[in-house]
């Protein structure tokens, strides 16, 4: 259950953007590329996503950049995951797919899918880790993601 690309790159943006906030200073995309190492175009894709969802704006110029539009500890990674992937459960997850997609239904004598009792299972074992790990992300603002960076003996708990 990790991040897809996309969405690590908007957290990583964020919080780049985070840690500027309260001085009103502007990051490139160029900038945050180079610290983090990251394909400047897709995380070009990736702010402009955000800028229409209307959390982070741009400024153009010598001295532009983009910033956040809301304080950081109003904004949290499971927010900036949503935003950045809104994809459906089923279309997010590489291993139900594999496992429990369509594929997992057993024919019937007259050629019709079935679905068991197991499916019907592994869906709802499915939904409750998705609706925790959200939960688990939504408590988690940038504000304290950059405190955590200042502090170094600071440590998220992972008690799902």
């Amino acid at each position: 259950m990790g991040f897809t690309s996309r969405s690590e790159y908007a957290i990583l943006a964020v919080y780049e953007l985070s840690k500027v906030f309260s001085m009103g200073k502007t990051v490139s995309a160029q900038e945050i590329a180079r610290k983090h190492r990251l394909s400047a175009s897709f995380l070009l894709q990736t702010l402009r996503r955000l800028r229409e969802a209307g959390l982070v704006d741009a400024e153009r110029g010598a001295q532009g950049g983009y910033k956040l539009l809301y304080s950081p500890d109003d904004v949290t990674i499971g927010y900036v995951v949503a935003l950045s992937s809104p994809t459906t459960i089923e279309n997010s997850a590489p291993f139900r797919k594999k496992s429990v997609g369509k594929n997992a239904a057993f024919p019937s004598r007259n050629g019709e899918k079935v679905e068991t009792q197991v499916r019907v299972n592994l869906d709802t074992i499915w939904n409750q880790g998705e609706a925790k790990r959200q939960e688990f992300l939504n408590g988690i603002t940038f504000s304290g993601l950059v405190s955590m960076e200042s502090s170094p003996g600071t440590s998220l708990n992972f008690t799902i």
